[in-house]
């Protein structure tokens, strides 16, 4: 189209005449002229005709509370589970939804992750920067993917699925060496141990889940209602634990379960940093479960909504007793009575 090398809009040429299409269809015109001149005799030249086809939509919410503004990129995954190409970039609406155009149907894993934008905490009303990245992923993308739920317990999922593709399958079930799986067997499992540790019902897809915070929810959409206690709960306890930065406890916990529990470490072994200091190592654990207790009980969505304690008791059941059982919970925290973070000293 004229110009040198290309440039976003048309497509680009590398200095070995590499053409590669842009990210977005142009418009009005799909199609795009590529002229190519001989270095030896530039009075020879040719030129050809591509036009540019559309690759598949992802397309979704991210919510913490609503996430607006925030940077959302698409990658390929690789086969450790980390990222790598780019392959798109959007914005979320004041909604938190995005809708972003992949440059080619995807065949292997993509990872959508969510940095910055801000929204209002389920726990306070307040306004809160976001400061931690949420991600979720998808296991291909060959068509147009919707209604993606890009939120906490997705981020978490994400990291268990790196951990669980590192070679840390095992979650310490007796602390046996497993074989490690395909990508896409690894984030199921680890899927179905994040849905088990937050009470979800058996099968439950959390990057399909987005919270619910109604009182109408609580039997119509119960898995998206304990979803939106999660995320209320996680507010409450992020601005209680750093009230200048409360969304940070978010990626405090997604680093905590690198290592495939929550035990306040990541995968190296270190202990995870949360502002000045360290995650308390009960932070995903019995403090959530404190937290939890008291959101219910203050949480603005909760008030909002006119739900009180009695109306959630077989939720928070369902929810402690996910925490309790979980292989993500390490045996050494001794969920029991007796123990140093016991449930049986906590009333719900």
């Amino acid at each position: 189209d004229g110009i040198a090398c290309g440039d976003a809009t048309v497509g680009t040429i590398d200095a070995t005449g590499l053409y590669t299409a842009p990210a977005v269809v142009p418009s009005p015109d799909d199609t795009v002229t590529i002229s190519a001149a001989s270095t030896v005799n530039t009075s020879k030249t040719g030129s050809g005709d591509a036009t540019i086809a559309a690759g598949p939509v992802i397309a979704g919410t991210v919510s913490k509370g609503r996430l607006n503004g925030a940077a959302v990129k698409a990658y390929a995954v690789a086969a450790n589970g980390t990222n790598g190409t780019l392959l798109s970039s959007g914005v979320t609406d004041s909604s938190g939804n995005f809708s972003i155009a992949l440059p080619a149907p995807q065949t292997g894993p993509v990872r959508v992750v969510a940095s910055g934008g801000s929204y209002k905490s389920e726990a306070s009303g307040v306004t809160v920067t976001g400061t931690s990245d949420v991600s979720s992923l998808v296991d291909s993308v060959p068509a147009n993917v919707t209604g993606v739920a890009v939120t906490p317990l997705s981020t978490f999922v994400s990291s268990l699925t790196v951990h669980r593709l590192s070679g840390g399958g095992s979650l310490r079930r007796g602390r046996a060496v497993v074989a490690v799986g395909s990508p896409a067997t690894e984030h199921a499992a680890a899927n179905s141990a994040v849905a088990a540790f937050f009470g979800l019902s058996g099968g439950a897809a959390i990057e399909t889940l987005h919270p619910k915070f109604g009182k109408s929810d609580i039997t119509d959409d119960e898995d998206g209602f304990k979803v939106g206690l999660a995320l209320g709960t996680l507010s409450l306890q992020g601005a209680n634990l750093l009230p200048s930065s409360p969304d940070d406890l978010v990626g405090a916990l997604a680093a905590d379960l690198t290592d495939g529990v929550f035990d306040g470490h990541d995968d190296t072994g270190a202990p995870v940093p949360l502002g000045g200091g360290d995650l308390p190592p009960t932070a995903g654990t019995t403090d959530f479960l404190t937290s939890l207790n008291d959101y219910i009980a203050t949480g603005d969505a909760i008030l909002t909504a006119g739900i009180v304690p009695a109306d959630v008791s077989g939720e928070v059941g369902d929810i402690s007793g996910g925490v309790t059982t979980s292989d993500l919970t390490p045996h050494e925290v001794g969920l029991s009575e007796g123990s140093s973070g016991a449930v049986g000293s906590i009333s719900f």
